[in-house]
């Protein structure tokens, strides 16, 4: 059975934990580095996994919420589904993490960076060769004015990976490899996994996390719920489209 490193429980699983803290710090700089922005020296993550609350409910929070040193606010997560809607969710989600680092009355001069790093199993942005984009508040007409660099917001597009490996710096080209051949057999993995030893971890514990019987229980129980979620957005689409046919048909 194959299980997707990009599902919600296996990414936190890989990244989420203290035993992995390592891989979490690699993959942000990794995103840091190609997008040339300073990188971090450590992480500290604030939400790990915990398999009592897949245990109890099945629905826990999966996204991974992480400090640097600076005390820099990260948020990574994987998003199977999506469209162009995903763009205000992420802004939203930017904005009430920003926010919901003051109480009342505390002074604005104590928020820190909020960065969120997306990583996409669909295609949201246009442009068919920007695999990862990176979004700052620059001056509309000098980019060299940055505003404040509190807000970040990174999409890693992973369906763009065809012919656009080659534009990012090695380090996020690698994850990005790992991440779209991991499970699909040994000999495609052989090369990255030989060149970066954490890569190389990372294959370890998603070996583990596939061994387990409780792991895959959970595992399975998402995925048929995200099929059931994405059976119902796509007859809902094809509803949309043959009710606009036949309205098309009655005014002419």
């Amino acid at each position: 059975m194959y299980f997707n490193p990009l599902s919600d429980i296996v990414f936190k699983y890989l990244l989420g934990r203290e035993e992995t803290k390592d891989l979490l710090l690699s993959f942000i700089n990794s995103v840091l580095e190609d997008s040339d922005l300073s990188t971090m020296k450590s992480v500290e993550i604030r939400n790990p996994f915990n398999l009592k609350e897949f245990e109890t409910d099945k629905v826990s929070v999966l996204d991974i919420k992480a400090l640097d040193e600076r005390g820099k606010i990260y948020n990574i997560e994987v998003q199977g589904i999506g469209n162009e809607v995903f763009v205000s969710r992420s802004l939203y989600y930017w904005a009430k993490l920003y926010a919901g680092q003051l109480e009342e009355g505390e002074e604005y001069g104590k928020l820190q960076p909020v960065i969120c790093i997306n990583i996409l199993d669909f295609k949201l942005l246009e442009k068919p060769d920007l695999l990862h984009s990176c979004f700052m508040a620059f001056d509309k007409n000098n980019k060299d004015i940055l505003l404040s660099e509190n807000f970040q917001l990174h999409f890693i597009e992973v369906k763009k990976y065809q012919n656009n490996l080659t534009k990012l710096q090695k380090t996020l080209k690698d994850w990005v490899y790992y991440f779209l051949n991991e499970g699909k057999g040994e000999e495609k993995m052989k090369t990255v996994l030989e060149e970066n030893p954490l890569l190389e971890k990372a294959h370890r514990e998603y070996k583990k996390f596939t061994m387990d019987n409780k792991m895959r229980e959970i595992y399975e129980y998402q995925e048929k719920k995200r099929k059931d979620e994405k059976s119902l957005i796509n007859s809902f689409y094809e509803k949309g489209i043959k009710e606009g046919e036949i309205k098309g048909k009655i005014e002419t």
